[in-house]
């Protein structure tokens, strides 16, 4: 009788303040401590979803400024790269020719010989540059490949990474979404 007579004031009042009690609660301070409970989750999930979309703005913006450093780089890696595509044929007559697998080039006693003779000028020509104390035309070559892949790759991997941030985000913005939707429909029970 006494938990009905205490329940059947705070109803009304609840009612009142424009909070609606289920029929079946039978424990009204229990209900609120579940309330408040559950209205503290649902303000933490806020709080999470909020630092979720700042960790992926953040991540995109180093993302962005990753592209930005790196475009620079992946241009040139591109450029290197189709610089080097005409010398190839000439590598591998280097190679050939420095290991015998084909006869002397006409006018050369070594393969370096004809190397500084006729390479270098050809590439230079491209925009390459061969330094004089290169004597491994083939090292020199791969070093060069490398280094334009690796340009490439850096770059590859900035659009990688800002394409992962701006997933984060979505997600972050989801879950703030949810929370925000959720919090005002705990507002309007409260109020």
């Amino acid at each position: 009788g006494d938990v009905y007579k205490r329940q059947s004031k705070v109803r009304p009042l609840a009612e009142k303040a424009g909070l609606t009690i289920p029929e079946n609660v039978t424990d009204f301070p229990k209900y609120m401590q579940q309330m408040v409970a559950d209205g503290k989750a649902k303000l933490k999930e806020y709080e999470d979803g909020l630092a979720e979309l700042e960790a992926g703005k953040k991540q995109v913006a180093e993302g962005q400024k990753l592209i930005d450093a790196n475009t620079k780089a992946y241009n040139e890696g591109k450029a290197m790269l189709s610089k080097i595509e005409p010398l190839m044929p000439l590598l591998n007559t280097y190679v050939q020719f420095r290991d015998g697998t084909i006869a002397k080039l006409p006018g050369f006693d070594s393969a370096q010989a004809w190397f500084v003779k006729t390479v270098r000028p050809i590439a230079a020509n491209l925009g390459i540059t061969i330094p004089d104390d290169v004597t491994d035309f083939p090292a020199f070559m791969n070093k060069m490949v490398a280094d334009g892949k690796a340009q490439l790759k850096e770059y590859e991997d900035g659009v990688a990474k800002l394409a992962e941030a701006e997933k984060t985000i979505a997600a972050g913005e989801k879950k703030l979404a949810a929370a925000e939707k959720e919090i005002a429909a705990g507002e309007k029970k409260l109020a």
